[in-house]
């Protein structure tokens, strides 16, 4: 029995490399599960955050998230399967590991899943307000999305970084 029902997440996350190993880091991960949030952030120290977060069986999404005046519509379709995907596409979708800070110390988490099946995505997209603390994401700043199905993956414990505190 799993400890958590599925939920739906949405996440705002960016690419980096330390140490010559690739890896992401979230900025936020929104979630809307409060049970999904807080064992998530107890867990694993991720910046999960609730979120009124909706998906519709036709493809739509609806985030509300009141605490920073956040609000996303998003109406989409997946399109073609890419058998092939770019060198671009391959760099962003497979990373291996997650960073994170915390108390001022810099974690890693390895990460193991299967290639991530792309598909293109034909979407309408109404970005209303998504604000980040010094960013703030606009429909002419997003340049690239693509669409893939749920993706299951194992997370080893997080491992404290050498190295000068962040």
């Amino acid at each position: 029995m799993p400890l958590l029902p599925a939920f739906n997440e949405l996440n705002l996350r960016t690419y980096v490399k330390y140490d010559n190993k690739p890896g992401i880091y979230f900025m936020q991960i929104k979630a809307n599960s409060r049970k999904a949030v807080i064992m998530n952030r107890t867990m694993t120290k991720l910046p999960y955050q609730y979120a009124n977060l909706s998906k519709a069986p036709s493809f739509h999404y609806h985030m509300n998230a009141e605490k920073e005046d956040n609000i996303l519509d998003i109406d989409f379709h997946p399109g073609a399967f890419f058998n092939e995907v770019s060198p671009l596409e391959r760099w962003l979708t497979e990373r291996y590991c997650c960073y994170q800070e915390d108390d001022n110390n810099l974690y890693r988490y390895n990460i193991h899943h299967p290639m991530w099946p792309l598909y293109s995505i034909n979407i309408n997209f109404h970005l209303q307000r998504f604000n980040l603390p010094g960013w703030q994401l606009t429909e002419q700043s997003v340049h690239l999305m693509h669409y893939s199905p749920l993706q299951l993956a194992l997370i080893w414990r997080r491992e404290k970084l050498p190295g000068d505190k962040v």
